[in-house]
């Protein structure tokens, strides 16, 4: 819902759930955010992973089953990271806000 001033009304999730997808209002700025948010959220993983690999020693593998760190977190903002991003190119080819599909968390 779009006030008079410009201010745009996000609603609760759990008032606008229908088949497991969530419809959400947002702005530009907003998007903008999340992006950095989740830009800086990748590059502490990525410093995570890569103190975790420098403390594997050289031949580690080939005495253990698991020597490598999960990937799974920096795979998923990398998603997360693109996702935003094509709403983002959306909403500049388009207007002021936009209401995207996600699907529930």
């Amino acid at each position: 819902m779009t006030h008079n001033d410009g201010m745009v009304t996000v609603f609760p999730t759990r008032h606008i759930q229908k088949n497991n997808e969530i419809m959400r209002t947002v702005t530009e700025e907003s998007l903008r955010r999340r992006l950095a948010r989740l830009e800086s959220a990748l590059e502490s993983e990525k410093a995570r992973l890569r103190k975790v690999c420098g403390g594997i020693p050289w031949g580690a593998g080939m005495r253990r089953t698991k020597c490598t760190p999960s990937f799974r977190r920096e795979d998923e903002l990398i998603g997360k990271i693109k996702a935003v991003r094509q709403q983002l190119s959306q909403m500049s080819a388009g207007g002021d806000n936009h209401t995207f599909k996600e699907t529930g968390r």
